[in-house]
């Protein structure tokens, strides 16, 4: 969508003129983590990993193999620790 980005929230979902490269820089890195080059979400609502897989409600997007490693590396196992 070039330089439209669409906004998916739990009761609506809005369209922005934005990149995903604005958004996500200025989005918090510890809650929100791009997936894909065309999916960026909030850490907090995956529900499950799988396969090349995300899964968050009853949606499910696509994450390439490096940035699942990432994901898992970064985000997850840090969260696991902390607690």
């Amino acid at each position: 969508m070039q330089n439209y980005v669409k906004l998916h929230f739990k009761d609506k979902s809005i369209l922005i003129h934005q990149t995903m490269k604005v958004l996500e820089e200025s989005l918090p890195m510890n809650h929100f983590f791009r997936i894909h080059k065309s999916f960026l979400v909030n850490v907090t609502h995956i529900e499950i990993i799988s396969g090349g897989r995300i899964y968050i409600g009853k949606h499910e997007l696509p994450i390439s193999r490096n940035k699942k490693d990432e994901l898992l590396n970064q985000v997850v196992y840090k969260k696991l620790i902390s607690k």
